[in-house]
Formats: C-alpha cells, sequence, structure tokens
C-alpha cells in the first residue's frame, strides 16, 4: 500500500500551482521531489522584492529510504524541513535567466 502512496502523491503534487491576487504574493502552490533514496513534498510561496528580485520560501515533509546505498548513511525515515531562498532575474520583470541561492534543513 505504502509503495502505491508515494507515487500518487507525487502525480497530485506534481502540477498544482495556484496563483494568488494578492500583489504581495506572487504564488502559492504544492511542489514535490523525487531523488534516489526518497521525495520530498513542499508548500512553496514566492514574494517578488524588486523587478528582478523574488524571495523563496519552503516548508514540507521529506520520506527517505535509504537502503544499502553506503555503509554510513543513515538516511531513514523522515522528517520535516524548511528552505529559504533568493533568485535574481537577469532581465527586468522577472523573466528569463535566472542566479538562485537557496538554504534548506531538513530534520530526521
Amino acid at each position: 500500500m505504502k509503495k502505491l502512496i508515494i507515487p500518487l502523491l507525487f502525480i497530485i503534487c506534481l502540477g498544482t500551482m495556484a496563483q494568488d491576487q494578492n500583489p504581495g504574493l506572487q504564488s502559492l502552490g504544492l511542489e514535490s521531489q523525487m531523488y534516489p533514496a526518497g521525495l520530498m513534498f513542499n508548500l512553496k510561496a514566492d514574494w517578488p522584492l524588486s523587478d528582478k528580485g523574488l524571495l523563496i520560501a519552503k516548508v514540507g515533509y521529506n520520506i527517505a529510504e535509504r537502503q544499502d546505498f553506503g555503509e554510513n548513511d543513515l538516511e531513514d525515515g523522515g522528517g520535516p524541513g524548511l528552505a529559504m531562498g533568493y533568485k535574481r532575474y537577469l532581465k527586468s520583470g522577472r523573466t528569463g535567466l535566472y542566479a538562485e541561492a537557496r538554504l534548506c534543513v531538513w530534520f530526521f
């Protein structure tokens, strides 16, 4: 049953994004990420800081099943996490190429 729930949650979260009419909040939505040892599900919000800058915040849950990928990897189970980031676009209007810096903290 667990092997069926995780892919289903991934599919549900994959394309879910809602725009808010509040001028302070650019977007609010759900995000999912997969990596070899697990999945992350996040609630993500973006706030414009300038014509080229964007503040990004995420709160979510990480599900990890490390299996036997390494002798010293003790990354089993799951836990909550937070992320904060800044995205700087090269063009005005927050379009085109950008550079992004992000700090993520996960508790297992």
